[in-house]
């Protein structure tokens, strides 16, 4: 008897403790992303794999994608561009050949036919043609913090301009960018408020901006002449961030920001955002366990659409997506995984 008491009181005490766990679980605070529940989604299905590859490494990133293939760059390869084929996501690497040149901070990004390497430290921007694998010289005297083309040889600048972010644009046989220092609308610093995600579609004659830390984005023609403002579907309409400064030079975040727009892509007339601020009609365990993509229409003054998920990897840290015509390609970690839309 002594025996059996022991294993119910054993059972028992197993029994508390889980039971305490799961009260602490549903009981746990909420987030900061899941705080502000003044909107709704319309939520789509839950995507599935429909093909997948474990690469080499951690050090992939998503270079672009065209109608039959996605390209991958590698930050520790940075003269080598990888190939996949968009339904079997069979891989090959080619080398990037050009003359020598220092660099500072390298990335490769593909465009329709042309392949492009930046540098916004050094700074330059070379390009080639994407079947030759050889990069040119396009651009060696403007600083940048991010550049996206819009024709073979034009581009689309996010740079500084008196300490604060600015767009500008560069064509070739330009000194210097055209800046515009009147589209971004400082809130707090000028820089932090204000960065983003550029995308540029020359095909389509679109450059849009989306903010990283507000519900805001900027549709314009490739010229930078506005379109239109529009609006993410939360609440977050000014940059929840504080900065303080080391000394007169420099500036940093004085606490963590909450990012609302976290990564973003464009695809023809629809703007996928990744966002990271839960709505009032999610549950908390399906918000965490998922990344959740809202889709707009730039052909509509950037209407909301709907929404989707995507489902986490454990320990697998979400690195961005890219989208073509009804296929949807996410990277976490070193998992590169496909999806049909």
């Amino acid at each position: 008897m002594q025996g059996r008491a022991k294993f119910i009181w054993l059972v028992g005490c197993t029994v508390m403790a889980v039971v305490c766990i799961g009260w602490l679980y549903y009981n746990r605070p909420l987030r900061a992303n899941q705080q502000f529940l003044g909107f709704s989604r319309t939520l789509q299905s839950t995507l599935q794999p429909t093909v997948r590859l474990t690469l080499s490494n951690y050090d992939f990133y998503l270079a672009g994608i065209t109608s039959d293939s996605l390209y991958l760059g590698n930050h520790n390869r940075i003269m080598h561009s990888w190939q996949a084929g968009l339904h079997t996501l069979d891989i090959a690497s080619t080398p990037i050949q050009s003359a020598r040149f220092g660099f500072e901070q390298l990335a490769l990004r593909v465009q329709g036919n042309y392949f492009y390497i930046l540098d916004g430290i050094k700074p330059f921007v070379r390009y080639g043609w994407r079947g030759q694998w050889w990069a040119y010289e396009l651009m060696d005297s403007v600083y940048f913090l991010q550049a996206a083309p819009t024709s073979d040889r034009g581009l689309v600048m996010l740079g500084m301009v008196n300490s604060e972010n600015a767009l500008g644009k560069w064509q070739d046989g330009m000194k210097a960018p055209k800046w515009h220092t009147d589209l971004l609308e400082k809130q707090v610093d000028g820089f932090f408020c204000t960065y983003g995600k550029l995308h540029a579609d020359g095909a389509n004659n679109r450059v849009v901006y989306v903010y990283t830390n507000r519900n805001q984005y900027l549709v314009a023609d490739t010229n930078l002449v506005v379109q239109y403002w529009a609006n993410t579907i939360d609440t977050i309409s000014q940059a929840k961030i504080k900065v303080g400064r080391l000394d007169s030079m420099t500036t940093t975040l004085a606490s963590p920001p909450m990012p609302v727009n976290v990564h973003s892509a464009v695809d023809g007339n629809l703007l996928y955002v990744h966002s990271n601020i839960m709505a009032a009609n999610e549950s908390r365990d399906d918000f965490e366990q998922h990344i959740v993509i809202d889709v707009y229409d730039l052909d509509e003054r950037g209407t909301y659409q709907y929404s989707f998920y995507i489902p986490k990897i454990p320990m697998k840290p979400f690195k961005g997506f890219l989208v073509k015509k009804q296929r949807l390609f996410a990277l976490f970690g070193d998992e590169l995984v496909g999806y049909g839309l």
